[in-house]
């Protein structure tokens, strides 16, 4: 199955750019429909110029975007067109319009243009079994952002009267506390609550679990939470020397050997994770690692071609060797010797082709004679 490969952005790519507030529900059927029904007239119609879309599509587009954005923060949406044409049921067209429409909005930011990937990108793909040939645009989805109107200068009459009407006015005694002073009744000091500490983070888990986040074969509902998160869930694991790639295919055994429904979007990935965990130990124990085999015959392939590029320098050394020896022979006597008995060899043979020329041609002369004679 090929690696999912992504193009890394700029550290300074979402500067500016706000994040959702409440996740991919809240944000497609709240936020949006509001957006939609405050600013489409003035904002998108003039730009979509026969070209309308109506909410329904425009929200069926952001919530097949929304799945692919981060679950914190809405950024790092890099779905396709294609993608999103298959997850809608829309037109090409009318998923292009109803993005642009979000991008206008405010609701959404395209922070990275798609483009076509160079010849390098592609050649480094292909080694990682993408075969893509271009770049998805990548959004950022969040809550609208508009500017705000220029506050009227300090010392305007409006400035003075909204001044005005904040002030509260109370019937309360001079220099004693009234409701507009003092919000609530007295109550007595409440001792400071010492803000709990963290727990302490298991080595081995935080370091098994930064590495498997790090694979590209990692789901990415897995990037939802940091290593820290994780640490405690793969710590018993990490102490039998498991890898991130025992992880996943530890996951993909789950799914398809146990017969597991794994969702594309898990409610709680780190509770699938341990029973998934616990489901390996009722079969096997955990020093059974899930991709020990494929390691072994890994470890087993690059000692063949190690003892293969061995073998190749030690014969190309003996023949290097070889060439030496000839070349340091030239001129000795038993070199001479071999050259004259070579010439030797050589002048007879050609006598003898000579011979054997020279009495083929008499025999053919004097077969054309006698066919002449009798003419």
């Amino acid at each position: 199955m090929p690696a999912d490969v992504f193009l890394e952005l700029s550290a300074d790519a979402y500067a500016g750019v706000a994040c959702w507030i409440g996740g991919e529900q809240l944000w497609a059927r709240v936020t949006v429909p509001i957006a939609y029904y405050s600013h489409y007239r003035t904002r998108v119609a003039p730009q979509l110029p026969g070209a309308a879309v109506s909410l329904k599509a425009i929200v069926r587009v952001a919530e097949a975007r929304a799945r692919y954005a981060d679950f914190r923060t809405g950024r790092n949406c890099r779905p396709t067109n294609d993608r999103l044409v298959h997850d809608t049921g829309l037109s090409k067209s009318t998923v292009q319009r109803a993005s642009k429409a979000l991008r206008l909005l405010g609701v959404a930011t395209e922070v990275f243009r798609g483009r076509q990937r160079t010849r390098t990108e592609r050649m480094a793909s292909w080694r990682m079994g993408d075969r893509g040939r271009g770049w998805a645009s990548v959004w950022a989805l969040h809550t609208p952002s508009y500017p705000q109107l220029t506050p009227h200068p300090v010392g305007s009459l409006l400035s003075s009267y909204l001044s005005y009407l904040r002030k509260k006015l109370t019937t309360g005694q001079a220099q004693k506390p009234s409701a507009s002073t003092k919000r609530g009744a007295s109550r007595p000091p409440r001792p400071k609550r010492r803000r709990a500490q963290r727990g302490v983070v298991d080595s081995g888990g935080y370091a098994l679990a930064r590495e498997w986040l790090r694979a590209p074969q990692t789901p990415r509902w897995a990037r939802r939470y940091t290593p820290r998160a994780w640490s405690r869930a793969l710590a018993a694991v990490a102490a039998h020397g498991w890898t991130g790639e025992d992880v996943n295919q530890l996951l993909r055994d789950w799914e398809r050997t146990g017969g597991h429904w794994m969702p594309p979007v898990p409610y709680k990935p780190i509770g699938l994770v341990c029973n998934a965990i616990e489901w390996h130990q009722r079969n096997n124990t955990l020093e059974d690692r899930p991709a020990a085999l494929d390691a072994a015959l890994e470890q087993e392939c690059h000692r063949r071609r190690e003892q293969e590029r061995r073998q190749a320098e030690v014969d190309l050394a003996a023949a290097r060797a070889a060439r030496r020896d000839a070349l340091s022979r030239l001129g000795q006597p038993a070199h001479l010797a071999a050259r004259q008995v070579a010439a030797e060899i050589g002048a007879r043979a050609a006598r003898k082709r000579a011979d054997a020329a020279e009495a083929e041609y008499r025999a053919r002369a004097e077969l054309v004679a006698r066919a002449r004679g009798r003419e």
